[in-house]
């Protein structure tokens, strides 16, 4: 720590203060002269605003990034959740799925086509006929559908 010397010799009485004045007024303002000197920027209004701002930007982005995680989570879910859907309605109406149809339902990533696939699977009559259906383009497999809502 460093000491400040206050050497009051060459001060004149100024506007009536005595040097006692003077002395007391400079020892009070000593500590905040010395911070200042020495400029702990960790204590500083400044750096504390800083620090809270780039706390918020995290928080912001962190919860950004979890948005995006969990919708990307739940789009997955989603997928699993109708490809079992269209699996419980096969076996529901025909028996047991055979392994190479449940992989060829696994792979399907779209939401669209499963939720088809399941209507599908309530109104065919036989599990071959499914199967044709699902070996049809994609593209195709909505006016099949349509086909099968108007008769």
């Amino acid at each position: 720590m460093s000491v400040i010397t206050l050497d009051l010799r060459g001060l004149q009485d100024l506007g009536g203060l005595a040097k006692r004045d003077i002395r007391q007024v400079l020892l009070r303002n000593c500590e905040e002269v010395r911070t200042m000197l020495n400029l702990d920027l960790s204590k500083s209004v400044a750096v504390r605003q800083m620090r809270q701002m780039e706390r918020a930007k995290g928080r912001a982005e962190g919860l950004r990034e979890g948005r995006v995680e969990g919708r990307t989570e739940g789009r997955i879910e989603g997928l699993e959740n109708a490809q079992e859907m269209v699996l419980e309605a096969l076996d529901e109406r025909f028996g047991r799925v055979p392994k190479p149809l449940f992989n060829q339902l696994r792979q399907i990533q779209q939401h669209d086509v499963l939720k088809t696939l399941f209507r599908q699977a309530l109104r065919c009559q036989t599990l071959s006929q499914f199967q044709k259906v699902l070996v049809s383009p994609v593209g195709q497999i909505r006016p099949k559908l349509n086909r099968l809502v108007r008769n």
